[in-house]
């Protein structure tokens, strides 16, 4: 992962910095699949939509995670910081 080769004396930035990247992984892909059936409902009816739409889902799949927690947990490091920096 692209987090093991930096190596911080705080770890909670590190934890920081994966929690933001992982919001930001299940926001684009929500984004992707939105646009992606906008398109394919645009263009294409029954079969041809049905598999197209199918292959959008496994592209766009990405692992379960609780991201309210991790949304919390970064607002909450940016109001104890009480500034946008990490």
């Amino acid at each position: 992962m692209i987090f093991e080769k930096y190596k911080h004396a705080n770890t909670n930035i590190a934890d920081l910095r994966k929690g933001m990247t992982t919001i930001l992984m299940h926001r684009a892909a929500n984004k992707i699949e939105q646009a992606s059936k906008e398109v394919i409902y645009a263009f294409l009816e029954g079969e041809d939509a049905t598999s197209l739409l199918q292959a959008t889902q496994k592209l766009t799949n990405l692992p379960p995670h609780n991201l309210k927690n991790t949304r919390r947990t970064v607002a909450t490091h940016f109001i104890e910081q009480n500034k946008y920096r990490i």
